[in-house]
């Protein structure tokens, strides 16, 4: 009876430790839709219920896993059969209203955290919430916050790559001027190559 007694005890004090743990460390995963991209009812499927919009923010569903059995189940994305599901609002209004849940290419998808302090119950990953009395809902403060920031860091790195693209051209184009006027090249060549340049654009 002692030694039942001493398991019991071992085991609930991992369980308090791993669910404390758990709790401490606790994010749930979102997404940033990378391009317009199908949305299917089932991992399966062919057939699409709607599309999603570039740059639209998506969730991960629940996992019940080891989550559920601590209490604190987890949003984070889990791929079945090449697709992964995900909350959404309509394309109309992205952020709010009536949300709907599917299944898209998790390539299709460029994923980020956010903080599980904002859910609708106290330590709840839920990234959605109620808005006035009504069924309308909305992403919480903290799933919109590190949505904009991960857009934000998008954009910036979408602004540096088209800088360097034009820097690049306009190099490639000034190494052309200067073959021209050392008379390496021809005329004709040299309004042939610039024109393959600009047409890289």
């Amino acid at each position: 009876m002692k030694k039942y007694r001493s398991r019991i005890l071992i085991a609930a004090t991992i369980f308090i430790l791993l669910s404390s743990q758990v709790s401490a460390d606790r994010k749930g995963e979102g997404g940033i839709v990378l391009e317009d991209t199908p949305v299917y009812a089932r991992p399966g499927a062919l057939e699409t219920m709607t599309s999603l919009k570039k740059g639209q923010p998506v969730a991960a569903i629940r996992n019940e896993g080891l989550g559920l059995l601590l209490g604190n189940a987890q949003y984070v994305f889990d791929e079945k059969e090449g697709r992964v599901q995900v909350f959404y609002f309509p394309s109309e209004d992205p952020t709010r209203g009536k949300f709907y849940s599917g299944w898209i290419d998790p390539a299709k998808v460029k994923k980020f955290f956010y903080d599980c302090s904002c859910g609708r119950k106290e330590g709840d990953c839920d990234p959605i919430v109620t808005r006035g009395l009504r069924f309308s809902f909305m992403w919480n403060s903290c799933f919109t916050q590190a949505w904009e920031e991960r857009r934000a860091e998008m954009e910036a790195k979408s602004g540096e790559a088209q800088s360097a693209s034009r820097e690049s051209v306009e190099e490639r184009i000034r190494k052309l001027d200067e073959l021209l006027a050392k008379g390496l090249i021809s005329k004709d060549e040299y309004d042939k190559k610039r024109a393959e340049i600009l047409n890289s654009l």
